[in-house]
């Protein structure tokens, strides 16, 4: 034969694609298993019809070729052809699972109670309803309004709006949504700074940060106003009226400056009373020595010197009505007052004056005659002096109780 005997006798080779590979027990070339070249080729089939006859040349057939037998690199190449697809499949169950992780998930997180806004809302419930009683207290609120109430209002709004912060604190740890969570605190503490100002405004009328309150409400309101998007029912609630409050803090701040200088003016009456009142007295001395003499009695005084005391006591009048006239009075009480006691200097005046005349007339007669007469062409001029200040008196006691001090009923 030739070569290919030769070769064939060399060694084992491969009965899948003829390849020899030295001493190994499998093809390096496709891994099938080496046949041995002391092993009897496979026996050749019968002769068929279509085997060509004696003589005929033979033809190329597949037949001729050594006998296919399974090795390693069938199940190698078998194994590599299913990995792709156990890789896929793995990929695939990996991603169920995550899918379904998620749609647990989800079905979870929807079945969680309420949301982070529901419960917000609910934290702020108290202080928006605080906010209500206030606006409706403050609504009636005047400078001689008792602010007790209102205190009390805004001491529990303080109290509510601080458990608000704390509570919305504990809801950030538990389901956190920091965009609200920062609108929300935002609103409380906005909230807060107006009520400790407003509970200012309230309780020392004249403090200079009263000022501000106006300013915090608008800052307080508009935080709220951006909750509106998230929390609907932050817009179904008042919000107190800042100028309100504002007003009446500069009402009774007004009124207590009205009050120290009613008090001053207070003070200056009744000096000028006190001076009155020694005048008094020597006006009741020389009447009463008049009414002596006519009771049949004796004065200390002559004519002649009756008539000089009375015009010194007229003078005397004549000046503390002028003083009475220049006070100055700081509120409408303080003018009726003043009004009445220039009245109820007139008016003694006029009795005084009255009586002068009638003594400096040309008299004759009996010196206890002339005083008879004097003093009862005079009685209707001590009649109106008397109730004048009687008018008067009821006037400045009534003031001086607005002021917190005692009457009194003074003779002047």
């Amino acid at each position: 034969m030739g070569t290919n005997d030769e070769t064939l006798g060399a060694g084992p080779y491969c009965g899948n694609c003829g390849s020899r590979s030295g001493s190994t027990s499998f093809c390096t070339q496709c891994g099938n298993r080496m046949i041995s070249s002391t092993e009897a080729p496979a026996a050749a089939p019968a002769p068929s019809a279509d085997t060509p006859a004696a003589g005929t040349p033979a033809q190329p057939s597949s037949e001729a070729v050594p006998p296919v037998f399974p090795g390693p690199r069938d199940v190698v190449s078998s194994t590599q052809r299913r990995r792709p697809w156990l890789i896929g499949g793995a990929i695939a169950g990996a991603i169920v699972l995550v899918a379904a992780a998620v749609g647990v998930t989800l079905v979870l997180t929807s079945n969680d109670g309420p949301s982070y806004a529901d419960q917000a809302g609910q934290t702020l419930q108290p202080m928006l309803t605080d906010n209500e009683r206030i606006a409706s207290t403050v609504n009636t609120l005047t400078a001689s309004t008792n602010v007790d109430h209102l205190k009390t209002v805004l001491s529990n709004a303080q109290s509510d709006a601080k458990a608000a912060d704390r509570q919305i604190t504990d809801l950030d740890v538990k389901k956190p949504d920091p965009t609200l969570s920062g609108q929300v605190h935002a609103a409380i503490a906005a909230e807060q700074q107006w009520l400790d100002t407003a509970v200012i405004a309230v309780s020392s009328p004249a403090d200079p940060q009263v000022s501000q309150l106006t300013s915090l409400g608008i800052d307080a309101q508009s935080k709220l106003h951006v909750l509106v998007v998230s929390i609907p029912k932050v817009a179904g609630y008042s919000f107190p009226s800042s100028p309100k409050i504002v007003s009446y803090a500069s009402a009774v701040t007004s009124s207590g400056l009205t009050k120290l200088a009613n008090v001053l003016y207070v003070n200056q009456v009744s000096a000028l009373l006190d001076q009155s009142s020694s005048s008094f007295q020597s006006v009741n001395d020389f009447f009463g020595q008049l009414q002596t003499v006519v009771n049949g009695g004796e004065a200390s005084f002559t004519l002649a010197q009756a008539e000089q005391q009375i015009t010194s006591i007229i003078a005397n009048r004549t000046s503390l009505a002028a003083s009475a006239q220049a006070l100055s009075s700081p509120s409408p009480e303080a003018q009726n007052v003043t009004r009445l006691l220039v009245a109820a200097f007139n008016a003694s005046l006029k009795d005084d004056t009255d009586l002068a005349d009638c003594l400096n007339q040309e008299n004759y007669g009996d010196i206890a005659f002339i005083y008879q007469s004097c003093l009862s062409s005079t009685v209707s001029d001590s009649s109106a002096a008397t109730t004048a200040k009687q008018d008067f008196l009821a006037a400045y006691n009534q003031l001086r109780t607005n002021v917190g001090q005692p009457t009194i009923n003074p003779q002047f």
